[in-house]
């Protein structure tokens, strides 16, 4: 007998695998379809090994450049029925991909946010024309149309309670937030004189982050909270030390999590981190002082992920993005890009869009699920 299982064991050394499925990401090593027989010379019995499957993990940090359009970096995403729209900056251009196209054109400044509502993607566009006043919201329902909102730039753009929530300007010194039940009409539900601009939920409730001071002004960390009437701030999100702005946010295993930047180099010039809320008290769980902001957030598949970049239309060093696993982080892709503003989830795997040299690139990772199997293991059975 211990002969036998000293056979059974040098097998599953020598095939590189364990009985037992690990936690993901790991590498695909072999996919197996078919039965593996040994013959135990001892007991001169047939011993039947069958492989253990489970779906399949591609190597971390491997991500793939899938397209790039030549533009401006991308700093709004959204995905939608099969396809990643990707908002640029500097020309207004949206794109969409699989396969890439060019869906909206000179839109203004920047597609700053995009969602999906009533089975319908919206974007909302900085404009670049002050004196026109006009405040553009696009929606795609088969074809490209508008909505309205009065004044000068929209934002970002979120669901929240079947309602869409819309930040916009209406004169560079304050800050709205519009509400519509239907996509279609908008109605005021605050403004503030504090740059309070990136609407996020959390537990259901409805935040809007930001910084204090005008757009261009460095008045620290700042948030309201929405009390079913009015806009309430919150203390614990404000005054945070070392956080000049908060830039992203994301709800994640019962947890908000904020990144501090800054959407200019002045207010992001703190160390990037990110911080965990409960809804009373906020810590710091992880920095990086290579980096000025915590551009994006994403929680996908029991992950956390968070790209870490420069300053807004900065040109220095590169962006990297960290998971969280558990309460552990780990490295899991690096870019030539000062800037990676959007991470996207889609049913294949993990996108992050951003501006690689000037460019509006897509690139792929592949930590996500993948179809078909791994080589996890062996089971073991005997025949006679």
């Amino acid at each position: 007998m211990k002969h036998f299982i000293i056979g059974v064991t040098a097998i599953l050394f020598i095939a590189g695998c364990a009985t037992t499925p690990p936690s993901p990401p790991e590498t695909i090593t072999e996919v197996i379809k078919r039965e593996v027989r040994r013959k135990d010379l001892r007991s001169g019995r047939t011993i039947v090994y069958l492989p253990v499957v489970a779906k399949g993990y591609s190597q971390e940090g491997v991500w793939d450049s899938v397209v790039a359009t030549g533009g401006n970096f991308a700093i709004g995403g959204v995905y939608h029925q099969g396809k990643s729209y990707l908002g640029g900056y500097g020309d207004g251009k949206l794109y969409s991909y699989p396969p890439l196209n060019l869906e909206l054109n000179n839109t203004g400044e920047a597609v700053l946010g995009l969602t999906t509502f009533k089975n319908m993607v919206y974007a909302t566009s900085e404009n670049n024309n002050m004196a026109g006043q006009r405040t553009r919201v696009f929606r795609k329902n088969g074809n490209w149309g508008e909505v309205g909102i009065e004044g000068y730039a929209a934002f970002f753009i979120t669901v929240w309670n079947d309602n869409l929530i819309v930040t916009s300007t209406r004169n560079l010194a304050s800050i709205d937030v519009n509400i519509s039940s239907d996509g279609n009409s908008f109605s005021r539900m605050g403004t503030f004189g504090d740059w309070l601009w990136v609407p996020t939920v959390y537990k259901g409730e409805l935040y809007i982050l930001g910084h204090g001071g005008g757009p261009d002004t460095q008045g620290g960390s700042k948030v309201v909270k929405w009390n079913g009437s009015a806009f309430m701030p919150v203390p614990a999100l404000s005054g945070t030390p070392g956080v000049s702005e908060w830039q992203s946010a994301v709800e994640h295993n019962g947890y908000m999590y904020l990144g501090s930047g800054g959407w200019t180099v002045a207010r992001g010039s703190s160390m990037a981190a990110v911080y965990r809320f409960d809804g009373a008290n906020v810590i710091k769980v992880m920095d990086d002082g290579n980096y000025h902001e915590v551009q994006a957030l994403l929680s996908s598949r029991g992950n956390l992920y968070a790209s870490f970049g420069h300053g807004f239309k900065s040109d220095e060093g590169g962006s990297k993005v960290y998971r969280m696993t558990g309460n552990s982080w780990f490295e899991s892709g690096k870019f030539s890009s000062p800037q990676l503003y959007v991470l996207l989830e889609t049913p294949q795997g993990y996108i992050a869009a951003g501006g690689s040299q000037g460019n509006l690139t897509i690139f792929d990772n592949a930590t996500a699920p993948k179809p078909g199997i791994s080589y996890l293991g062996l089971e073991k059975r005997r025949v006679k």
